[in-house]
């Protein structure tokens, strides 16, 4: 039994996980509840959660919590491992497979387990209905789909007029499958199969991590004391060779065909002996063929593998329908000669030109005698040529590899969230900025609040956060770009979130965004930006509009050069490779935001939530007013970023910027009152328009309402656009801004505004 160190000796646990896996500072371990309605006997799978567990919890990531039927050998084993189990009870009615959907008794159970432990999210093992209700409860679902006599994946169930039900069960995977956060598969063989049959469209986001083994265990000498007492106990003969059946008892394992083996065996070389080792439904079936066979020893299920194989001269594997076979990759670690039917799983083990002679065709027990006659008889440098072979190839499918693979699609779904917060001069408004962070669904983050050079008292608001996932650090006024900068050197996590001081989040901005990534990227491909939409409220948080919901997505570099309010810094998640390749914020720029995310979006897809999910506060005063103020720096400043992008950019896209940029101030010029400061950049914009006309950038650039409006306020000497902005923050500031919120943010609006 391999101790579980206890939760404080979780910093010097050994780790198996990439050293390039980044699960941040504030990554205390991810609680996976792994649900396996098992069939009560130890086999492969069983083992392989078990040992899975271990390597996992021994990571020093991830905390796995296990759900099984009550009372059968895998709760057993997980209780004497020190794992939290849970039993789930279930009625004798329910023990097929295919009945285990309509348990509701069970179902009312896991809930009641799910809401004592809240795991960060449940892994399920057999079975892709049972995905539907912890995900429909609020929980990440991971499903592996071990192909293990799956009705999903073989034709056979469905001769004749069964053909409508395979159709019907197909149509429910593909269902299923696509509402799942991430779909695993054993094999490439079995994800192939998947597709070939329609039950997985080609779209469909699924990986494969094949199962894996600690190839140490079987690759250690054994004890030959053990393995005398061993050989004794099961009545083998020393000087005889053994032949060896592992797995478990049922149709699709096939060990009839291992009966039927012996028999031949029993005539032709009656000085072999035959071990089947494994328990399932056959067994009190098998136990009645083997009558009259006393070269055969049944001896049901039993812990010691390794000294089990070390005993054996060959092991026969003669599954017809395999998803992986962790049980060949066992023998194949040990040294053990194999043959093994050329199912899909086994020739994806078997399937190399050192280790292809292991296999044999399908059902063809002639060829299968033959082939263990020949392993039989191997000369002492062949067979240890085939032994150092396979102990090769075992080793592309080890338990460091699957337990790594794992938690990478772990962090894919829990990453920690490092939230860059800038603030100069704000302890009026700070506090509720960092509650709203407190206050998020989403649990794994960290908040890194710089004051840059406060005067007013803001370090000494902060001093007063006692949460230890937030961090305050101080330095001179250098800047809200510099300030984020720094922010992110200290960040450690896998996705980058900024927020303003003066902006406030709703409780599930977070995790929003977190299920667009979740749908939208792969483990191994996670760069991307999340964006969402926002209400725009003023320094009372009243409501003064509501800017359309942007649902632009993927290549939007093109939208945002035109669109200036398509991205906000507190409106966005970006995984932090986005962050490096861009360089951070620019430090000599008016609109080093909006650089940072034009240079973002020409380089990575962008997916948008379709929710509001902030509180953007606009404030009358401050820098924009001040600025615009004096009209030569004003135009300085809206084309700094031009002048910040023109080696990013092509000279059509500086052209597009160039333009929007002025259409954007005077838009600016007129929404605050200066319309002289707007006419005379309207006549500049003509001036050009006439020397070099190009009808359609000036009509993508003047599209919209706004545009249309400040065209309307240029051209008659009356500011539309600023009566009209007016007006509708007049009526606007009206409506309670509890009344529009979701209900899930309503609840919190009080607390937060409190601060």
């Amino acid at each position: 039994m391999i101790p579980m160190p206890s939760a404080n000796q979780a910093e010097n646990a050994i780790s198996t996980a990439d050293p390039g896996l980044r699960w941040g500072a504030a990554a205390e371990r991810r609680k996976v509840l792994f649900f396996y309605q098992d069939f009560g006997q130890m086999g492969g799978i069983e083992r392989y959660l078990l040992q899975v567990g271990q390597g996992l919890w021994q990571s020093g990531k991830v905390e796995p919590v296990f759900v099984c039927s009550a009372g059968s050998a895998l709760y057993q084993r997980l209780q004497q491992h020190g794992f939290a189990v849970y039993g789930l009870k279930s009625p004798a009615f329910f023990k097929p497979s295919f009945l285990r959907t309509f348990d509701w008794g069970a179902w009312r159970q896991l809930r009641r387990i799910l809401q004592a432990e809240r795991p960060d999210m449940v892994h399920v093992h057999f079975g892709l209905m049972e995905t539907l209700l912890p995900r429909l409860w609020g929980f990440p679902v991971v499903f592996t789909f071990h192909g293990y006599g799956s009705l999903y994946a073989h034709p056979e169930p469905f001769a004749g007029g069964k053909a409508w039900f395979k159709r019907l069960v197909a149509a429910l995977f593909r269902f299923t499958s696509s509402r799942l956060d991430a779909l695993l598969v054993v094999s490439n063989a079995e994800r192939q199969r998947l597709l070939a049959q329609g039950f997985l469209a080609e779209s469909a986001q699924s990986q494969v991590i094949h199962n894996g083994i600690a190839v140490a265990e079987f690759q250690t000498p054994p004890d030959e004391t053990r393995l005398k007492r061993l050989r004794d106990s099961l009545g083998l003969d020393a000087d005889r060779p053994v032949v060896t059946f592992i797995n478990r008892l049922d149709e699709n394992k096939n060990p009839a065909d291992f009966i039927e083996l012996t028999r031949r065996f029993a005539r032709s070389h009656p000085r072999v002996q035959f071990l089947l080792v494994g328990d399932g439904p056959l067994k009190p079936q098998l136990e009645g063929w083997a009558e009259g066979l006393p070269a055969l020893r049944l001896v049901g299920y039993r812990e010691e593998i390794p000294d089990l194989l070390a005993l054996s001269h060959v092991l026969v594997y003669p599954s017809r329908r395999e998803g992986f076979g962790l049980g060949l990759v066992e023998a194949m670690a040990a040294g053990v000669p194999c043959v093994a039917y050329a199912s899909e799983g086994a020739t994806e083990i078997l399937g190399t030109p050192e280790t292809a002679c292991c296999l044999v065709p399908v059902g063809d027990l002639e060829v299968l005698q033959a082939q263990v006659c020949q392993w039989l008889q191997l000369q002492t440098s062949e067979k240890a040529a085939l032994q150092s072979a396979l102990r090769q190839r075992a080793q592309h499918f080890t338990l460091e590899a699957t337990v790594q693979n794992l938690t990478r699609v772990y962090q894919h779904l829990m990453p920690t969230v490092s939230i860059l917060l800038p603030v100069y001069n704000g302890a009026h408004c700070v506090l509720r900025a960092v509650q709203s962070v407190l206050n998020q669904h989403y649990p794994h983050w960290e908040l890194l609040v710089v004051d840059d050079g406060s005067t007013d008292g803001t370090l000494q608001a902060l001093s007063t956060i006692s949460d230890a996932r937030v961090r305050v650090v101080s330095q001179p006024n250098q800047g809200v770009a510099a300030a984020r900068n720094h922010a992110f050197q200290l960040a450690q996590g896998d996705y980058v979130a900024f927020i303003d001081a003066d902006d406030l989040w709703l409780p599930h901005k977070l995790s929003e965004e977190l299920k667009v990534i979740r749908r939208a990227t792969r483990p191994n491909q996670p760069a991307c930006l999340v964006y969402s939409s926002y209400y725009a409220v003023d320094e009372r948080n009243r409501l003064l509009n509501l800017p359309k919901i942007s649902t632009h997505q993927g290549d939007v570099g093109e939208v945002a050069l035109r669109d200036e309010g398509l991205f906000l810094p507190s409106t966005t998640l970006v995984h932090r490779d986005v962050v490096a390749a861009v360089g951070g914020f620019q430090t000599r720029c008016y609109h080093e935001d909006r650089v940072f995310f034009i240079q973002a979006s020409q380089q990575f897809p962008v997916y948008a939530t379709g929710q509001r999910l902030v509180l953007y506060r606009q404030s009358e005063a401050g820098r924009c007013r001040s600025v615009l103020k004096d009209y030569p720096a004003a135009l300085t400043a809206e084309l700094s970023i031009v002048e910040t992008l023109q080696d990013s950019l092509s000279p059509s896209q500086l052209a597009v910027l160039s333009l929007q940029q002025r259409r954007n101030l005077m838009c600016r010029f007129l929404m605050y009152g200066y319309l002289p400061a707007a006419q005379r950049l309207y006549q500049t914009l003509l001036t050009e328009k006439a020397q070099g006309p190009d009808a359609s950038l000036w009509n993508a650039c003047f599209q919209g309402r706004k545009s249309q409006l400040a065209l309307l306020s240029v051209r008659t000497g009356c500011n539309v656009l600023y009566m009209a902005r007016t007006l509708v923050q007049a009526f606007t500031r009206w409506i309670p801004l509890s009344s529009i919120l979701p209900p899930v943010a309503r609840p919190y609006l009080k607390d937060i505004l409190s601060c």
